[in-house]
């Protein structure tokens, strides 16, 4: 590729003599154009930008230093060489500063002239090599920062970080978590027709990558992928009213987008909100489940559900399996008639709805199963009547009872296995009041030590001790320091420390938001922890 060259030169025999002395297109350089004086240089600068810049110094009007000045500041890359006279030294020193890259002595001559450009040529040359390597450098960090997002996103929603060590990787990976509240939400695609094995990644491929342009830029959600067939979706919001109205938009809005694709059904699943980082492994199981539940995976014997988009952000598809960790048998039918509610006989969507319905009852109740370590079948399940009354497109009595005994059998279930469970919670805590000073303890961790899996530990966890794994992990914690505080003499950042807060700025905040009180604070009033809360003494 040639070098441009442009020369201003207010003497028309030397600029005549230096155009037509060499034959530019042999040497390897293109003549970009000429002007007597650096005012008309200028204009014609800014046009086309040269490679290289051959200027006198002396000139009326504007002379080569007010002109190398400007196209250092505007054209940093243009390499600037002086032509001076033997009285001009002092100028030549003074443009050299100015970032001139050489200057010649005049009268110059054809060879003189072409070893100076050799070497500008060879500068701008090593400068570009430079720059593609630094640009090759940028994009290879860009790819690794964006791999490590996505696997701190993964291992944040999973539950595999604590919370400070997600912030602590956030800032290495340039993502910004800070919010007052969280939402996860899932985009399901699952292929209905017979493809070959790379056609099928293609379509899973341009699912993601159409959820991926839409999002664009948005600075309140943090984008990932799951795995082949799922990515995933962090909203973040400043208020909850405000942050369930954008999540519940956005779910719409992706639904209405990518329920068009051919051979593909679409299901985008919405958590429920959390207040922390903490809380978001727990929403992310809702909108895997909501998810799974909309693309009917877990029941494929039944048909696709061909309800309307903008009816499907209406239904709740975490009610049965909320109802099923936590309600009890006397609230069956207060939540019988709140599930089927939504259901009008009049409504043209009934059909779709109770298919809707139904599915998510089924799915909620055999993942249940699986949290109890059974299958679905140890509930044995009603699937052919019901699949014979939900064709009748509405909420008749008999399908009622069917989902009641349905739910019945499954909190006996339930009951049945509550002194194993009471077992297992039991170690889960032990394990955890042994390991506060582990700053990696983590819900994956203690699943693994009881033998359970995460999803089932922490549904479990919070159904039996009214609060979540991390409520829990956080209130033992917080109780040991503050035993730590009024006990002995430890630095405040030590006291954090040996209870598994490695960072000492988290460790104040977390401190703070459960007592009220900084570290110091506590130590200096002689207070006592109680819960997540403290009292004077």
């Amino acid at each position: 590729m040639p070098y441009t060259l442009f020369l201003v030169e207010d003497e028309v025999v030397t600029r005549d003599g230096i155009r037509n002395s060499v034959d530019w297109n042999s040497a390897g350089f293109r003549w970009g154009g000429e002007a007597p004086d650096g005012e008309l240089a200028l204009s014609l600068i800014e046009d086309a930008p040269p490679d290289i810049l051959i200027t006198d110094i002396r000139m009326p009007f504007m002379d080569g230093l007010e002109l190398s000045r400007i196209v250092r500041e505007r054209f940093p890359e243009t390499r600037i060489i002086i032509l001076s006279g033997h009285d001009e030294f002092r100028y030549a020193q003074e443009a050299m500063q100015l970032g001139a890259t050489e200057y010649l002595l005049k009268p110059v001559g054809a060879q003189e002239l072409l070893a100076t450009l050799a070497r500008v040529s060879a500068q701008i040359d090593q400068k570009r090599e430079e720059q593609e390597e630094l640009s090759l450098l940028r994009s290879r960090l860009d790819k690794n920062l964006n791999v490590m997002r996505q696997r701190l996103l993964i291992d944040l929603v999973t539950g595999r970080l604590s919370t400070s060590a997600a912030v602590d990787e956030a800032q290495k990976v340039g993502a910004d978590l800070m919010a007052r509240c969280y939402q996860a939400l899932i985009v399901r695609c699952r292929v209905t027709d017979e493809m070959g094995h790379l056609a099928r990644l293609e379509a899973y491929h341009s699912v993601r990558q159409r959820v991926a342009d839409f999002l664009g830029g948005r600075g309140d959600v943090l984008f990932f992928v799951k795995d082949v067939e799922e990515c995933g979706l962090i909203v973040k919001g400043e208020s909850a009213d405000a942050l369930q109205a954008a999540a519940a938009r956005l779910a719409q809005q992706l639904t209405t987008r990518l329920q068009g694709s051919e051979g593909l059904v679409i299901g985008v699943g919405m958590g429920r909100m959390a207040q922390r980082l903490s809380e978001l492994p727990q929403s992310f199981l809702d909108a895997v489940d909501a998810a799974k539940t909309q693309t009917g995976r877990q029941a494929d014997e039944w048909p696709r559900i061909s309800l309307s988009p903008h009816r499907l952000p209406t239904l709740d598809p975490t009610a049965v399996i909320d109802f099923l960790r936590r309600g009890e048998p006397a609230g069956l039918d207060r939540f019988l008639d709140a599930y089927l509610g939504p259901v009008s006989p009049e409504d043209e969507d009934a059909a779709a709805m109770l298919e809707y319905l139904v599915t998510d009852l089924l799915v909620a109740v055999a993942r249940f199963a699986r949290e109890l370590g059974g299958t679905l079948e140890d509930i044995l399940p009603e699937r052919a009547e019901l699949q014979a009354l939900v064709r009748t497109g509405n909420a008749s009595p008999q399908l009622r009872e069917v989902m009641r005994r349905l739910l019945t059998q499954a909190l006996a279930y339930r009951d049945l296995r509550t002194d194993r469970t009471r077992q297992i919670i039991d170690r889960a805590k032990s394990y955890i009041d042994h390991h506060l000073t582990d700053e990696e303890i983590s819900l994956h961790t203690v699943a693994a030590e009881v033998g359970w899996s995460p999803s089932h530990l922490s549904a479990v966890f919070s159904n039996a001790t009214d609060e979540t794994f991390i409520e829990y992990l956080t209130r033992q914690r917080i109780q040991r320091a503050g035993e730590l505080l009024r006990m002995t003499a430890l630095p405040t950042a030590e006291v954090g420390r040996r209870v598994g807060y490695a960072n000492p700025r988290y460790f104040y905040a977390v401190f703070r938001k459960a007592t009220g009180q900084t570290p110091t604070e506590f130590r200096r009033n002689g207070s006592t922890v109680v819960g997540t809360a403290e009292i004077d003494r």
